[in-house]
């Protein structure tokens, strides 16, 4: 079971890392670099992630590991990494590690000996707000807001919001299901998958949202009046969705990035307007 778990996030990492990089580690970077991820020297070893970065000032290594147990000897598979990588490119070396676990983390996180001393970064994902994961560019984004920290909200508020936000992107329909298949899957780690199949299900009883003809019709005039016109459109369209599906005003403020007062607007427009529902 955990294979599957570290197969998604693999397949999805290279656009992942992005988010990491800029909205939970907070670092600006000019661009990344593909290295050799296998190190072979008296072991062989393969990281989840490796990547050159280049920043205005340096460039170092950055190396990202998934895990989904609270591993006591993490902090030694780490520090072997360091070496190894350290010693063959001759730059520095920042590790992290994405826990997606549903305990909370007690491994180590540094060792030391009498002239030495190593550490790496852990990043829990239940501790990020799920803001930054829903208001994502992309559904590899999008979905792990099921592994994120709900705040306020219910699993099956944020279990909708994720599914509408994933329409939104008006993928094919082959993604879209490859999306909502990885979804179900992380969500066995907060043993969420009941509630995702049940908000499945009412959601596809209650509103397509794929084949609704005004939701098309809004893509379509959306883009006529132009890529900055068509995205305010399609705002628009994923908030009346949202409201159509039952969600909040705030969680549907954050799927579309539009102002409460906007979100409330649209909502009195509905209530006013039958044919807009």
């Amino acid at each position: 079971m955990p294979h599957d778990f570290d197969k998604i996030f693999k397949q999805n990492l290279e656009v992942l890392c992005i988010t990491f990089l800029r909205s939970i580690i907070k670092l600006e970077y000019t661009h990344l670099e593909e290295i050799p991820d296998d190190l072979q020297i008296t072991i062989e070893r393969k990281p989840d992630f490796l990547k050159l970065v280049h920043t205005p000032n340096q460039s170092f290594i950055l190396q990202l590991e998934i895990q989904t147990y609270d591993d006591p000897k993490m902090v030694y598979r780490l520090h072997e990494y360091c070496a190894i990588l350290s010693r063959k490119y001759e730059k520095d070396v920042r590790q992290y590690v994405i826990y997606i676990g549903s305990s909370k983390p007690k491994m180590p996180l540094s060792i030391y000996g009498q002239k030495w001393f190593f550490s790496f970064d852990l990043i829990d994902l239940q501790t990020i707000s799920y803001p930054i994961f829903l208001q994502g560019n992309t559904p590899e984004e999008v979905i792990l807001a099921i592994l994120s920290n709900f705040e306020e909200q219910t699993p099956e508020q944020i279990t909708r919001a994720i599914i509408v936000r994933l329409y939104s992107f008006s993928l094919p329909q082959s993604q879209l299901t490859t999306y909502i298949k990885q979804l179900e899957i992380l969500s066995k780690l907060r043993n969420l998958q009941p509630v995702v199949i049940q908000v499945l299900e009412a959601m596809a009883l209650q509103y397509d949202l794929e084949t609704d003809i005004r939701y098309q019709q809004g893509i379509k005039k959306g883009i006529e009046q132009g890529i900055e016109q068509g995205i305010e459109q399609a705002k628009r369209e994923t908030a009346i969705n949202a409201i159509k599906v039952g969600l909040s005003d705030e969680v549907i403020a954050t799927i579309t990035c539009l102002p409460l007062s906007a979100i409330q607007t649209i909502r009195k427009e509905i209530q006013s307007n039958p044919t807009l529902s």
